[in-house]
């Protein structure tokens, strides 16, 4: 298994080879932003560059909130994660017109947030059998739980959906429901 240091080396090395590619053959900006904006391989590299950055986010907020995962934490979240990637696939399906990079971007957001609602509660089942646990546990998860609880009433994720003709929980469609914005008339 590639560790996250060497993924995202490899990951700054090929999108840094990417934009150089496209500046040194270009030589204006409009032709190189336009070259890495459609051409498959430069979306590529810099989605996956994109990708490893959100992996080492996450890995910090798990530093900062929950300290060191527990074995059966870590088995849980890789089953439920095997599930909710299936689950994305299917979605991807349905939503087929609308697929482009901020749609990829936004169900990346939501499977970082469904992982991170797991992992709270697993501490939280946890934290309920430990007999002693420092206030400082209980602090940083009711801080990580406050901390997800703005992420998803934070207005940016209505507007991110209020774009695409979507408002969060306004139809009864259960492919809308299951992945949080749901489809609006106007």
């Amino acid at each position: 298994m590639i560790s996250l240091r060497k993924y995202l080396t490899l990951s700054v090395l090929a999108a840094s080879a990417v934009i150089y590619h496209a500046i040194a053959t270009r030589r204006q900006f409009f032709p190189a932003a336009m070259y890495l904006s459609t051409s498959k391989l430069a979306v590529a590299a810099v989605g996956n560059l994109s990708f490893a950055m959100a992996l080492c986010m996450y890995n910090l907020v798990i530093k900062v909130f929950l300290g060191t995962l527990r074995e059966i934490e870590l088995e849980r979240v890789k089953e439920k994660l095997s599930s909710a990637i299936m689950e994305t696939c299917l979605a991807l399906t349905i939503f087929r017109e609308e697929f482009n990079m901020s749609f990829v971007g936004m169900f990346t957001v939501l499977t970082f947030v469904k992982v991170f609602h797991w992992l709270v509660q697993d501490r939280v089942d946890y934290i309920e059998v430990t007999p002693s646990v420092s206030r400082l546990a209980h602090t940083r998860i009711v801080s990580f739980l406050l901390v997800l609880l703005v992420s998803i009433q934070h207005p940016a994720t209505e507007r991110g959906c209020k774009m695409k003709g979507y408002v969060l929980g306004a139809s009864n469609s259960s492919k809308h429901r299951q992945y949080g914005c749901s489809q609006q008339h106007y």
